[in-house]
C-alpha cells in the first residue's frame, strides 16, 4: 500500500470506530418527541419547554437512577420510561423515540388526540417492556410485534384501532398482561 493508502485506510478506521462508539442523543430524541407531539401545548412541560441541561428533571422523564448518580455531567442517567399520560399530547410519536436504548417503560395514556407510531421499532435493540396507550388516538398497532422478545404488558384499551384484534399482537410472545377493551 501507498503512504496515502495507507493514511486514508487509517482515517477510514478511525471514523468507523468513532461512529461505532457514539452514543445516542437521547436528549435531542426527547426535544424531537416534544416537538412532534405538541410540548408547547402540554399540561405539564416542566424542563422540557425551558430545555434543561439535564433531562432527568423533565416532567415525566424516568432515568436509571443508579446510573445518573455516577453520571459526572449534566446530562443525568439513561432514559428509561416515559410517563406522560393525561398531559395534552396531540400529533404522531417521531420514530426517533424507540432509538431510546434504555426505554422500558412508556405511558402516554389519555391523550385522545396522541397517536402513537410503532415506526422505527427495532427488534434487535429495543428494551420496552411495559406499554400503555389506553385513551389515544392510536389507529394502528402495525409494528409493535418488533418488541416480541421484552414487551410484557401493554394496556391498548379504547383507542381507535382499525381492526378489532389486530395480528402483531399475537406476535409478542413475552406478554403477561394485554388489555384491549374497547
Amino acid at each position: 500500500l501507498t503512504p496515502f493508502q495507507l493514511r486514508l485506510t487509517g482515517v477510514f478506521l478511525a471514523v468507523a470506530a468513532a461512529a461505532q462508539d457514539a452514543s445516542v442523543d437521547e436528549r435531542a430524541i426527547l426535544l424531537e418527541f416534544y416537538e412532534s407531539t405538541g410540548g408547547h401545548a402540554w399540561n405539564e412541560n416542566y424542563g422540557w419547554a425551558q430545555r434543561l441541561p439535564n433531562v432527568c428533571e423533565w416532567h415525566g422523564v424516568i432515568c436509571d437512577k443508579e446510573e445518573q448518580q455516577q453520571q459526572q455531567d449534566d446530562n443525568g442517567g439513561s432514559v428509561t420510561g416515559l410517563k406522560l399520560n393525561a398531559n395534552f399530547l396531540t400529533g404522531r410519536t417521531p420514530a426517533s423515540l424507540w432509538k431510546l436504548p434504555s426505554l422500558t417503560f412508556l405511558d402516554v395514556s389519555y391523550n385522545p388526540h396522541l397517536d402513537v407510531s410503532f415506526v422505527g421499532l427495532n427488534g434487535d435493540s429495543t428494551t420496552l417492556r411495559h406499554l400503555e396507550m389506553r385513551q389515544t388516538g392510536t389507529t394502528s398497532v402495525t409494528g409493535v410485534s418488533k418488541a416480541s422478545k421484552t414487551l410484557e404488558v401493554a394496556n391498548l384499551s379504547e383507542n381507535k384501532l382499525d381492526t378489532q384484534f389486530p395480528l402483531d399482537l399475537f406476535e409478542l410472545t413475552k406478554l403477561t398482561s394485554l388489555h384491549v377493551a374497547e
